[in-house]
């Protein structure tokens, strides 16, 4: 029998690239002005959408951000929690041990933060 992949389509969570992306211009000392001017982007808000997770950058601005702060343009994104857990699944599926822990962390922090959601409703 063949050993099939599954495809999962990977989802990008906004808000944690936008802080994503806040932290590492932080960290390489580059302002929103050094991005506006860099971008060649007339305002500033849009930037600051990108930090807050409103909007993501254009495929073009990734892949200048990805040179201007010299990181690859896939470090700059970060997957949602669902996607991440699949992709570490299928990284380990031949080792059952593994696979059963990882799948009994994702169900139980799942089910805490369903709950935790709730309440706060």
């Amino acid at each position: 029998m063949e050993n099939k992949k599954i495809f999962v389509y990977p989802h990008i969570d906004m808000k944690k690239t936008g802080s994503w992306l806040r932290c590492i211009c932080k960290q390489r000392r580059v302002s929103v002005r050094d991005l506006q001017e860099a971008l060649h982007i007339s305002s500033n808000q849009a930037i600051y959408d990108w930090f807050n997770g409103k909007t993501l950058p254009s495929l073009d601005n990734f892949y200048a951000l990805s040179k201007l702060l010299k990181i690859s343009m896939e470090k700059l994104i970060i997957a949602d929690r669902f996607t991440q857990v699949c992709y570490l699944l299928d990284s380990v599926k031949e080792d059952k041990q593994s696979y059963r822990l990882i799948t009994y962390y994702f169900l139980v922090s799942k089910t805490y933060l369903d709950d935790m959601h709730r309440h706060s409703l």
